[in-house]
């Protein structure tokens, strides 16, 4: 069971897009501002958070119909949308998921959920203002909780055939669904791009990311020994960090009644009169030291031995940033190991922020395994990286882009979409396709951010290309006030004879190319000389 398809309407700039999923890990790749944080937010809103939907979510092709909004106004049209699609097959455990099949034909082998952001009309008519302004100005300022409405139906549309989407031409069919049922279906966990990784400099100020995540993992940890004492029979009670924990509650124990004992004889004289003097009874200080706000208070994480060690924030950003990943990962796994859903996703942004090349390497590859550990666990990574990239299996990537620039974001299954454009070519199409997956694969994933590219055939065009592009920006009045060739993104790559390999790729992605190839003749004299 996977889900196999998310489609997507009305959220920002992902107006009517659709995105298939891999059974394992799926990699979204673009250029920056075309919506690969909106998907995260999307998803986290839906699945997670459904009270935080605002004004500013609704894309600017809806506000001016939002702002006109009255009685005769089909909110339905207004809706911000997200349908998954998910698989299954007859081994498949169904009994959580027999509550969204909505027809239990056994040729069946998927089920559809649809989440729907809709707009109260009738509560927002009752307090809108009269004048437009002001009109325009609450609508921007309030339109949030109890004037939106989010909800969750199943709906089966097999066979369904028409231009519009079944979930709006048969409304009555739509089947609501409690999000306890979602919740029991679906495990998403998602780790932001924003993790709070802080250098040396931040040290002043107390930031110890790392040690407050040691914290939250601790907490988890504790919860679940808990958890497992009191359920004899669960078989988590087998896990090693049980016993550990329980040895720590065993050794503070025995501090508590340490401290207590010194503590009777520090405190002794000022207890005896202070029971003389008020009559309290028996007075005692003790000691009563909690795991959780041990971990917290006077635990730190080092790097080094014990006896000549560094404090977290002196090591570099990009070890910081894998740590806490690492850390929150381990987290994550936890939780679906906990709650056991049969769709389990796990959605990363960015997980590049401050490594180097040979850091992102290792990285993707650990998400590889990590995926491959955990059954029905589906990994959406989202990325500027091209060395993640060219670390990804070819299937995996799907692309974002927009065209024309302000214009609303398309996501393509870059394999699938892009093999039908190498099969019109003919004979040679399927040969020049497997070219281009072996050398983006090896050298050249970062196509997929540039703006626009060059192809040079060797090594001359490469040593007076940048004579070439600074000549041109001095000739060029255009270029004094742009910034010329010189200051855009524009990648340079030496691909010989092949050019012709890249040019349905280059076109699929939008990228503008120039082609250039230098002969150098030499003059005849010089020829006769050689000659002779």
């Amino acid at each position: 069971m996977h889900i196999e398809q998310i489609k997507i309407e009305n959220f920002r700039l992902l107006q009517d897009c659709c995105i298939d999923l891999r059974e394992k890990t799926t990699l979204l790749v673009g250029k920056n501002n075309t919506g690969k944080t909106s998907f995260a937010v999307l998803l986290e809103k839906f699945l997670e958070r459904p009270d935080t939907f605002s004004f500013t979510d609704f894309p600017l092709s809806l506000r001016e119909a939002i702002f006109k909004i009255d009685a005769e106004t089909n909110v339905e049209e207004l809706a911000i949308r997200m349908v998954l699609r998910i698989a299954y097959t007859e081994t498949d455990d169904l009994g959580i998921l027999s509550e969204f099949m909505l027809d239990l034909d056994p040729d069946r082998r998927h089920a559809n959920i649809l989440f729907e952001c809709t707009i109260e009309k009738k509560k927002l008519l009752r307090v809108l203002p009269a004048d437009e302004t002001e009109r325009k100005k609450f609508i921007e300022n309030n339109l949030s909780g109890k004037f939106l409405d989010v909800k969750v139906y199943a709906f089966d549309d097999d066979g369904h055939e028409g231009e519009q989407a079944y979930y709006l031409s048969h409304r009555n069919q739509l089947e609501e669904k409690e999000r306890t049922s979602l919740r029991a279906l679906l495990n998403f966990q998602v780790i932001h791009a924003r993790r709070n990784v802080a250098s040396s400099e931040d040290a002043g100020r107390g930031s110890k990311p790392l040690s407050a995540i040691s914290t939250k993992f601790f907490r988890k940890r504790d919860i679940e020994a808990d958890a497992d004492d009191e359920a004899e029979e669960d078989a988590s009670a087998d896990k090693p960090e049980a016993g550990s924990i329980e040895k720590l509650r065993s050794i503070l124990a025995d501090i508590d009644t340490q401290l207590g004992k010194q503590y009777e004889e520090v405190f002794g004289s000022f207890l005896k009169n202070s029971r003389d003097f008020l009559d309290l009874g028996d007075l005692k200080v003790v000691s009563n030291i909690q795991s959780q706000s041990l971990i917290e208070s006077s635990s730190q994480v080092i790097y080094g031995d014990t006896d000549n060690f560094l404090p977290e924030h002196y090591s570099g950003l990009g070890y910081l940033n894998i740590l806490y990943l690492l850390l929150q990962i381990e987290l994550c796994r936890d939780d679906f190991a906990r709650r056991n859903a049969p769709l389990n996703l796990l959605l990363i942004e960015e997980p590049e922020a401050h490594t180097h090349p040979q850091m992102q390497y290792v990285f993707a590859d650990k998400i590889h395994g990590l995926v491959s550990v955990i059954p029905s666990l589906q990994a959406l990574v989202t990325t500027h990286s091209s060395h993640i990239v060219s670390k990804s299996d070819f299937e995996d990537i799907r692309y974002l882009s927009r065209s024309p620039v302000t214009g609303p974001v398309s996501i393509k299954n870059f394999h699938t979409d892009l093999s039908k454009e190498y099969d019109k070519l003919g004979a040679d199409g399927k040969a020049l396709f497997k070219f281009l997956k072996q050398y983006l694969t090896i050298n050249s994933a970062e196509l997929f951010f540039a703006n626009k590219a060059i192809f040079i055939e060797g090594t001359t065009e490469r040593i007076l290309l940048p004579l070439f592009i600074e000549k041109h920006d001095q000739e060029n009045e255009e270029a004094a006030e742009t910034g010329g060739l010189s200051s855009q993104n524009i990648s340079v790559l030496e691909v010989g004879a092949n050019a012709r390999a890249f040019a349905p790729f280059l076109e699929f992605i939008g990228v503008r190319l120039l082609l250039l190839r230098i002969s150098i003749r030499p003059k005849p004299h010089l020829v006769k000389r050689l000659e002779s």
